[in-house]
Parts: structure tokens; sequence; C-alpha cells
């Protein structure tokens, strides 16, 4: 920047136009005398700022009273206002039949809000004329088809693909007991028994809590092998006594666990923890015959336990 700057310009020197006044004497005369005239036509811009009223001027704005004729333009209110419409009308709500003052240009008929919502109710959305349609019915099952009407004639549940038609279909695969607990019968069994018991366990009387329903005095899986049942069709035609409501009784978790024919018979309910090891200790391993009597006298002596505890809280 040094080397752009000319040679003629120095360091601390003052700008050519500072304090240098435009204006002539002439010119400054004559813009005093046309704010004087200005001033005492209209007043100071700023008022009465920095003065103070003399003596006489503050007692002559203490007597000093509007007439008539200046009130009439200082004052615009009621009859006087350029606005004026009319005196109020009195009118009564059109539900609790009190008495309101409205100006003549509005259109209000209630008192208040809760008059309007019991109005809207009762006179339109109660006795509204209500459309009667009726929709087309499923072919199969008889449901109202009110969304996405197929050109079948049927539902989108009876549509799936269920069964045989599937085609993930392994030949009925599933195991036959969770194919009764899963459907939508069984679900509805287990309901009533809930309600019948009141939602409390019948051996230690808690109410709530993790109920379960115990097939009692037939189990579920005696039940199967009588009436030789291999699908859920067979189940519910054949079967009374599985759907029957003396067959069941609520007991809750820890309960249910004490009674023998807990989790089929076939395995005790372990631990986290045993579970874990066991699944460690049989990887890429076969039982021996010693391991063997091991888990056999293991399964027996927790057989033991279960009885000693059931004939306990009999």
């Amino acid at each position: 920047m040094k080397k752009l700057l000319p040679q003629w310009f120095k360091k601390g020197q003052k700008a050519w136009n500072k304090g240098i006044d435009h204006l002539s004497p002439e010119a400054k005369k004559r813009i005093g005398l046309a704010n004087k005239r200005r001033f005492k036509l209209f007043g100071h811009p700023k008022g009465m700022l920095g003065k103070k009223h003399s003596a006489k001027t503050i007692a002559k704005l203490k007597k000093w009273r509007p007439t008539e004729e200046q009130k009439k333009k200082m004052i615009h209110k009621g009859r006087n206002h350029p606005m004026w419409l009319g005196p109020r009308l009195e009118i009564r709500c059109s539900e609790c039949k009190k008495k309101l003052l409205i100006r003549p240009n509005s259109t209000q008929k209630f008192c208040s809000r809760r008059c309007v919502s019991k109005h809207t109710l009762y006179n339109y959305w109660l006795n509204r004329p209500r459309k009667i349609v009726q929709y087309p019915r499923c072919k199969k099952c008889k449901i109202a088809l009110k969304t996405r009407r197929s050109k079948t004639g049927k539902c989108k549940i009876c549509l799936t693909k269920k069964g045989k038609n599937h085609p993930w279909w392994k030949g009925g695969v599933t195991n036959i007991q969770k194919a009764i607990r899963g459907s939508s019968k069984y679900i509805k069994w287990r309901n009533d028994i809930f309600l019948r018991d009141d939602y409390t366990c019948l051996w230690c009387k808690k109410r709530g809590g993790k109920l379960n329903v115990d097939h009692y005095p037939i189990e579920l899986s005696r039940i199967i092998k009588d009436y030789k049942i291999k699908n859920l069709v067979q189940a519910k035609k054949r079967c009374v006594i599985l759907w029957d409501l003396d067959n069941g009784r609520t007991l809750c978790v820890e309960c249910h666990k004490k009674t023998p024919t807990y989790a089929k018979g076939l395995r005790p309910p372990f631990s986290k923890e045993h579970k874990m090891k066991i699944a460690n200790f049989s990887k890429g391993r076969k039982h021996t015959e010693e391991s063997k009597k091991k888990m056999s006298s293991i399964k027996k002596n927790w057989w033991l336990k279960i009885k000693k505890q059931h004939e306990t809280t009999k």
C-alpha cells in the first residue's frame, strides 16, 4: 500500500474539505428566517424539551375549558361517532333463553360456547339425516366389503393362501399342540376360563399377574393321543372335551411349574446358566454312557422334588 500512495500524501495530514463551510452567510440567514416562520406556525418539532412554561401560561392553561363545539370535534363516542349504527338490541339465547345485549350488525345467537356445543350435538349430530349404505358382502364369511372390493366377491382374509394352497406348504410340519394353542377358538376358551375364575390363581389365591390355563383333570397330550388328532380341523370337529370349560383351571406361572404335567413332562425348566452349560458341553461332542446315566439321575431327582411339592400344596 505504501508504494501505491502518491508521494505528496503524508501521514496525519488533514483532508482538504475538513472545516470548510460550503454555504455563504446570506444563505445561512435565509435558512434561519424560514425555520423561525415554521416554528411560529407549526411549533418546534421537539416540543417543550428543555423548556418551561411561564407562570402566566400555567394560570391560563388551568382556567381553560373547551366549548361545546370543541367537545363535539374532540369526542367521538356513542352517537357522535361516525361508525354509529344504533343502540344495542336485547335478544334471548336460543338454548338457555338467557337475556343478551348485542350490536345491531352482529349475528350472535348464543350466550356461551357451552350452549353452542349443546345445540350442535342435539340438533345437528344426533338428528342429522343419515345415509343407509348397503355394502356388498363376502361370499364365504359374509363380512361387509367396505374397502378394496375384489372382482371375485371375497374379502382379503378369504383370498389369502392358506394350508395346502400356500406356496410354502410342507405337509403340516407344525406341532399339533402349537396349532391348537395358536387358534382363535383356543384363545376364546382360555379367556372364558379367566373370566370364570376372576383372574385369580386357584392354588395361591393371587389375583392378576402372569397367569396360565392348565388342562385339568385331562391333559392336552392325553386328549390328542386318545382321539388321534392330527390336524386342527379334527380338533375342532371331533373333540368336545378339548373345548369344555370344566377341563381347565387358572394358575399362576409359579404354581403351574409345580404341577407334574408342566412343559408336557419332557424336560425340567432349567435356568439360563444351566442351559448355557449344556449347550457349550454338547458342542462337537457325543454323550458317553456315564454322562447319560448322570442326566437320567438328575431328571429323576427333579421329578421327585416336584411330586413332594405337589402333595404338600394339596
